[in-house]
C-alpha cells in the first residue's frame, strides 16, 4: 500500500513538473527576457570597452601619480643631506613600485585586453556572424545598454 502510494505521488509531481513551461514561469514572475536590437548591442560593446580602457587609465595614472608623491614627500622632507636625498628617492620609488605594481599590472591589463583594436575585432565579427565570445557575452551587462 504505501508502494502505491509513493508511485502516485511521484507520477503527479513528474506530470506537474512537465505542464510549466520556462515561458509561463517567466510571465507568472514577472520577468521578461530583454530584447536588444544589434545596434544597442554595439553601443553597449562601446561603452564597455571604453569603461574599460578608462579604468585600465585611471590605475596606471594612480599608480604613476602615488610613486611622484611619494618622491615629492621625500624631497621636500628637511633634515635631509642633499647627498642623501638621490638615494632616499630610489628607495621611495622602489618601494612604492613595490606597493603599486599590481595596481599597474590591473591597469595595464586592462588597456591591452580592451584596446580599441580589440573593440574593433569583436564589433566586426558581431556584425558579420551575429556572435560575441563568452567572455564579452558576461561582461555585457543591461546597465550598459540604457541610453545616456
Amino acid at each position: 500500500m504505501k508502494f502505491a502510494i509513493v508511485i502516485v505521488l511521484l507520477f503527479a509531481f513528474t506530470a506537474n513538473a512537465q505542464k510549466s513551461s520556462p515561458n509561463t514561469d517567466l510571465a507568472k514572475t514577472g520577468i521578461v527576457p530583454l530584447q536588444f536590437s544589434h545596434a544597442d548591442t554595439v553601443r553597449a560593446l562601446q561603452r564597455l570597452f571604453k569603461n574599460r580602457r578608462t579604468r585600465g587609465a585611471l590605475l596606471l595614472g594612480g599608480t604613476g601619480a602615488l610613486v611622484v608623491a611619494s618622491n615629492v614627500a621625500l624631497n621636500n622632507e628637511s633634515g635631509i643631506p642633499s647627498s642623501d636625498v638621490s638615494s632616499n628617492l630610489i628607495v621611495a620609488s622602489g618601494i612604492a613600485l613595490l606597493y603599486t605594481t599590481p595596481i599597474w599590472v590591473v591597469g595595464t591589463s586592462q588597456l591591452v585586453r580592451f584596446s580599441q583594436k580589440k573593440e574593433k575585432a569583436i564589433i566586426d565579427k558581431f556584425m558579420t556572424k551575429h556572435t560575441l565570445p563568452r567572455k564579452i557575452q558576461r561582461r555585457l551587462k543591461p546597465s550598459l545598454f540604457a541610453s545616456r
